[in-house]
């Protein structure tokens, strides 16, 4: 979405919107689309404009929308020297371009975009290539110091002292379930003791009643 939202933008200064999105005969095709890399090693990316007839102007070779550099006929021109006048390379010559980004670190992985300015201004832009590069890889010294950090938290007093804390609060409320389980049952027994001594007490209350009922009846000579 950011993409096409850039390559909108770009075709919008231009006045060649139907250029940019590939509605005439121009384009730059971009090789690899994807690259997965281990630190330290070149990503290389083929960048060809089409048709080849046309006289390239300028390529430019971005990071997302970050210009890296821009390459001309007479010269080039590094947007960051420091970061990547040893690092980015090119090799050929227009229409065909190939860039080589060496040492390439976890922070490089992103999409990078070659584009080119060919004729009277008309700017056109490449599907772009995704590069990742994995993590570094922790060095010994930074592990070895790792697990002596992670072995003198677990046997700190404090974190001792919150792991009894832990153990007795777990304890407790186990303690605390049980007890509760306990009490609902014998409330459950009680209750049905008391409503079965009710019942029996109210049979022999209406059984005597009867009884004595019979003993006053009166009977005619």
């Amino acid at each position: 979405m950011l993409l096409k939202t850039f390559v909108c933008l770009m075709c919008s200064v231009t006045m060649a919107l139907d250029v940019c999105l590939n509605n005439g005969n121009f384009l730059v095709k971009q090789e690899p689309k994807q690259l997965l890399l281990n630190p330290g090693e070149t990503a290389i990316i083929n960048c060809t404009v089409i048709p080849k007839e046309f006289k390239v102007k300028d390529l430019n070779f971005r990071k997302r929308f970050t210009k890296l550099i821009t390459i001309r006929s007479h010269n080039t021109e590094y947007m960051d020297k420091e970061k990547y006048t040893n690092r980015l390379t090119y090799s050929g010559q227009a229409p065909h371009f190939t860039l080589m980004l060496k040492n390439v670190t976890h922070d490089d992985s992103d999409l990078y975009i070659c584009d080119a300015i060919i004729g009277e201004f008309v700017v056109i832009i490449g599907e772009g290539t995704y590069v990742f590069a994995g993590k570094q890889e922790v060095t010994k010294k930074e592990n070895a110091t790792e697990e002596l950090n992670v072995n003198e938290t677990l046997n700190s007093p404090k974190h001792q002292v919150q792991l009894y804390i832990i153990i007795i609060g777990i304890t407790a409320g186990l303690f605390l379930l049980l007890a509760l389980f306990a009490f609902v049952r014998y409330f459950k027994m009680e209750k049905k003791n008391t409503n079965h001594n009710t019942y029996v007490d109210m049979t022999q209350t209406l059984r005597r009643n009867t009884m004595q009922n019979n003993n006053n009846v009166y009977h005619r000579p």
